[in-house]
């Protein structure tokens, strides 16, 4: 008995879609930058508003 199973193909891109592979690499690239800037301006508005109220409140001088 003969072994007939055959080792499959490396995958390429066509070239026409390589344009698109690019675009999504650009886009989550994008959304992970966009969601940092988010995070860091969450986190300095929180430090803001706990130093207005320990401020209000007569905490800090």
């Amino acid at each position: 008995m003969t072994d007939k199973t055959t080792t499959p193909s490396a995958r390429s891109l066509e070239p026409g879609t390589a344009w698109l592979s690019g675009l999504i690499v650009a886009t989550l690239t994008g959304g992970v930058a966009v969601l940092s800037a988010s995070v860091l301006s969450a986190v300095l508005v929180a430090l803001g508003i706990t130093a207005a109220l320990a401020l209000a409140l007569g905490f800090l001088p």
